[in-house]
């Protein structure tokens, strides 16, 4: 099976269904237009096993072709060709609506050339992050530096995630009125407004680094933050 063809059949319908029913935490599963279009009004939407895209990802890989991951993508799914979207909710674009931590049972190691992820690893429990940040550079290729201009290189992370000694810093500055105790609320716990919405961890560079490079990451660069976010790229 080819990279597009695989992809049109995980954006499909039943892959869906088949892990968490017709609903999930509120969210009616979305048919894919594109999909029913190219496929047909009356196609059945076959569900892709782990093993089935574990094997097709290897062999798009073993072939030179580009594969990167946009985790946590919710409602911003990446639409360059390149890019498969996961998320814990099944949403229009995702391709993978799986557990992150069963990332390796869908996505061999050493095939990822980069991975995207923003306002995402908060919500996950601290505890767990030692073994999130470690599948991610499991699956990620050996980490290759810039070369300049434009290149970023490959093997990388790339992820935002709320700054808490900015959070802190604003909060504390009598001169700062938009940082109240509900914006603090927000910073820190996030939206709550449904179950994984929820802030289970909280980081400043040195502490994100640290446990970046004990999972295997070589090099953490500090690009500026996005308002009052963390900004970091992370190559294996």
């Amino acid at each position: 099976m080819d990279f597009e063809t695989l992809k049109k059949r995980l954006l499909a319908r039943g892959r869906i269904i088949a892990d968490f029913g017709e609903d999930v935490h509120g969210y009616t599963p979305f048919y894919n237009e594109e999909l029913q279009g190219l496929l047909g009004p009356d196609a059945e939407f076959p569900v892709i096993q782990p093993e089935e895209c574990w094997k097709a990802l290897q062999e798009y890989a073993d072939g030179g072709g580009p594969l990167s991951l946009n985790l946590g993508a919710g409602a911003k799914p990446n639409k360059e060709p390149e890019f498969l979207n996961m998320d814990a909710r099944p949403m229009m674009g995702i391709h993978l609506c799986i557990d992150m931590f069963d990332l390796l049972k869908w996505v061999p190691k050493r095939t990822v050339e980069k991975i995207i992820t923003r306002d995402f690893v908060e919500h996950f429990c601290y505890r767990d992050i030692p073994l999130l940040l470690r599948t991610w550079n499991q699956v990620l290729k050996p980490g290759v530096l810039p070369a300049g201009g434009e290149d970023l290189g490959t093997g990388y992370v790339e992820l935002t995630t709320p700054n808490v000694r900015t959070v802190m810093k604003r909060y504390l500055d009598p001169e700062d009125p938009e940082c109240n105790w509900v914006w603090l609320q927000y910073h820190f716990f996030g939206m709550m407004s449904y179950s994984y919405n929820v802030h289970q961890s909280l980081f400043d560079f040195p502490s994100l680094s640290t446990r970046l490079k004990a999972e295997g990451f070589s090099r953490v660069i500090h690009l500026p933050d996005e308002a009052n976010h963390l900004y970091v790229r992370a190559y294996k």
